[in-house]
Protein backbone atom coordinates (compact mmCIF):
# COMPACT_ATOMS: atom_id res chain seq x y z
CA UNK A 1 0.00 0.00 0.00
CA UNK A 2 1.70 3.15 -0.98
CA UNK A 3 1.28 5.81 1.71
CA UNK A 4 0.95 10.07 0.73
CA UNK A 5 1.83 11.37 4.09
CA UNK A 6 3.58 15.00 4.15
CA UNK A 7 4.93 17.21 7.10
CA UNK A 8 2.65 20.55 7.86
CA UNK A 9 4.83 23.36 10.07
CA UNK A 10 2.93 23.74 13.05
CA UNK A 11 5.33 25.10 15.07
CA UNK A 12 7.94 27.91 14.96
CA UNK A 13 9.99 29.62 17.62
CA UNK A 14 8.89 33.36 17.77
CA UNK A 15 5.95 35.57 18.08
CA UNK A 16 3.23 36.58 16.21
CA UNK A 17 5.20 39.56 14.85
CA UNK A 18 8.73 38.72 15.03
CA UNK A 19 10.12 34.68 14.26
CA UNK A 20 13.00 33.77 15.77
CA UNK A 21 13.72 31.92 11.94
CA UNK A 22 10.90 31.60 10.54
CA UNK A 23 12.76 28.48 8.36
CA UNK A 24 13.32 26.84 11.11
CA UNK A 25 10.23 24.47 12.34
CA UNK A 26 9.86 22.72 15.82
CA UNK A 27 6.95 20.96 14.93
CA UNK A 28 5.37 19.22 11.85
CA UNK A 29 1.39 17.74 11.72
CA UNK A 30 1.62 14.33 9.83
CA UNK A 31 -0.95 14.82 6.95
CA UNK A 32 -2.69 12.15 5.10
CA UNK A 33 -3.33 9.98 7.97
CA UNK A 34 -6.31 7.84 8.05
CA UNK A 35 -9.56 8.45 9.46
CA UNK A 36 -9.37 8.67 13.45
CA UNK A 37 -5.33 8.51 13.44
CA UNK A 38 -3.26 11.65 13.97
CA UNK A 39 0.68 11.95 14.70
CA UNK A 40 2.76 15.01 15.32
CA UNK A 41 6.54 14.98 14.99
CA UNK A 42 8.60 17.74 16.87
CA UNK A 43 12.05 18.28 17.91
CA UNK A 44 13.02 17.47 21.27
CA UNK A 45 15.87 17.89 23.53
CA UNK A 46 19.42 17.71 21.81
CA UNK A 47 18.01 18.40 18.44
CA UNK A 48 16.36 14.79 17.75
CA UNK A 49 13.28 14.08 16.68
CA UNK A 50 10.24 12.48 18.41
CA UNK A 51 6.89 11.01 16.69
CA UNK A 52 3.29 11.23 18.51
CA UNK A 53 0.76 9.25 17.92
CA UNK A 54 -2.84 8.95 19.15
CA UNK A 55 -5.99 7.08 17.78
CA UNK A 56 -9.82 7.94 17.96
CA UNK A 57 -8.91 10.64 20.33
CA UNK A 58 -7.13 8.12 22.72
CA UNK A 59 -3.86 9.89 24.50
CA UNK A 60 -1.24 8.78 23.16
CA UNK A 61 2.88 9.08 23.88
CA UNK A 62 6.63 10.43 22.17
CA UNK A 63 8.25 7.19 20.62
CA UNK A 64 11.61 7.44 17.98
CA UNK A 65 14.16 8.93 18.14
CA UNK A 66 15.44 10.47 14.77
CA UNK A 67 18.25 12.66 13.33
CA UNK A 68 15.70 14.63 11.15
CA UNK A 69 11.91 14.77 10.99
CA UNK A 70 11.91 13.25 7.42
CA UNK A 71 13.19 9.97 8.88
CA UNK A 72 10.39 10.29 11.67
CA UNK A 73 7.76 10.35 8.17
CA UNK A 74 9.37 7.76 6.90
CA UNK A 75 8.85 5.64 9.78
CA UNK A 76 5.17 6.16 9.89
CA UNK A 77 5.29 5.72 6.11
CA UNK A 78 6.74 1.90 6.45
CA UNK A 79 3.91 1.26 8.83
CA UNK A 80 1.80 1.75 6.15
CA UNK A 81 3.66 -0.14 3.73
CA UNK A 82 3.73 -2.93 6.15
CA UNK A 83 0.69 -3.24 8.49
CA UNK A 84 2.27 -6.03 10.39
CA UNK A 85 4.51 -3.53 11.68
CA UNK A 86 2.13 -1.23 12.85
CA UNK A 87 2.73 0.06 16.93
CA UNK A 88 0.84 2.29 17.93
Amino acid sequence: MESNLTLCPSLRIGSARVLIDPDHVYQYDVVGLPSGQSATIAKMTCSRWMIWRSEDGARGWWVGDYDTAEEALEEIQREFADPETVTH
